[in-house]
């Protein structure tokens, strides 16, 4: 069984970081292999662009012709074709990334955006039977601006056959206590743990 961690942070040095290595850690435990796109490190591409699309020639860009003719030529951009190839691989995606400006990163919109085309995404429902994990973190935000925001980017995956599994939102990031810090990441490693551990049996 594989779990794909899409994370999304530019420091190794932040808490992000930590909670995205105690999710790693947590399927580890449960014998699980780890497949992911660390995606500041990879340098990805955040913009859905023509370029995504080699073969398409049209003066006007239009992203449902685009991606259509892609599907005919089976032609994606180099970077698209390897994403799509950990998201078939994958039993679970789980992501990590902070809450900015009430939304996910830019880098993690482009991730979905370029990754989910016309007859991969939908309407060929290529993540029925996966399941997501979403972890994010924050700063002093409203508990419910952050679930309305987790709610909003897990919505996508719902719609493409995905179960959704329980959120974990951790928040006052900035001003936790070291005890505060480590109870959250034990916390990430369990549901982790639990998650891989359950996934054949849990609806």
């Amino acid at each position: 069984m594989k779990a794909l961690i899409v994370y999304a942070h530019p420091s190794p040095a932040s808490f992000s970081h930590a909670v995205k290595e105690s999710l790693k850690s947590g399927f580890i435990d449960a014998g699980w292999e780890i497949i992911e796109s660390d995606l500041y490190k990879m340098g990805y591409k955040a913009c859905l662009d023509r370029y995504d699309y080699p073969t398409y020639t049209e003066e006007v860009f239009n992203i449902d012709r685009a991606s259509t003719q892609a599907l005919n030529d089976h032609v994606y951009d180099r970077e698209i074709e390897i994403e799509m190839d950990k998201i078939r691989a994958a039993n679970v995606i789980a992501f990590q990334f902070p809450i900015w400006w009430s939304t996910t990163p830019a880098i993690l919109t482009g991730w979905l955006q370029r990754n989910f085309p016309i007859g991969f995404g939908w309407p060929d429902p290529v993540l029925s039977g996966k399941k997501v994990l979403i972890a994010c973190t924050a700063g002093n935000n409203p508990k419910e601006e952050l679930e309305a925001a987790v709610k909003l980017f897990a919505r996508s995956f719902e719609f493409m056959g995905a179960k959704i599994l329980p959120y974990i939102i951790i928040t006052s990031v900035n001003t936790s206590t070291q005890e505060g810090r480590e109870n959250e990441l034990a916390n990430a490693r369990e549901v982790a743990r639990e998650t891989a551990a359950n996934f054949q049996t849990a609806p």
